[in-house]
């Protein structure tokens, strides 16, 4: 699994098919692979929201919960 590095501190990327399905800090160190594909727009639309570019993100999401835990955002 990918960690990126942002002005917040380093955070893990897990996808599913394409699909975001966790994006969280991380104590572990940045990844050595490139940034390719989904990962580099996550990481990119991120970037954008820390520096103030972007207010809204546009990635495909795989929410996993119960109903109640995806119309409420908690895993």
């Amino acid at each position: 699994m990918p960690i990126i590095a942002t002005t917040l501190g380093n955070m893990l990327i897990e996808l599913d098919e394409g699909k975001l399905t966790l994006l969280q800090f991380t104590e572990d160190p940045v990844s050595d692979e490139s940034l390719e594909g989904m990962v580099k727009e996550v990481k990119h639309q991120l970037d954008e929201y820390l520096s103030g570019k972007r207010k809204v993100f546009d990635l495909p999401l795989d929410l996993k919960g119960t109903d109640f835990q995806k119309v409420f955002g908690r895993p």
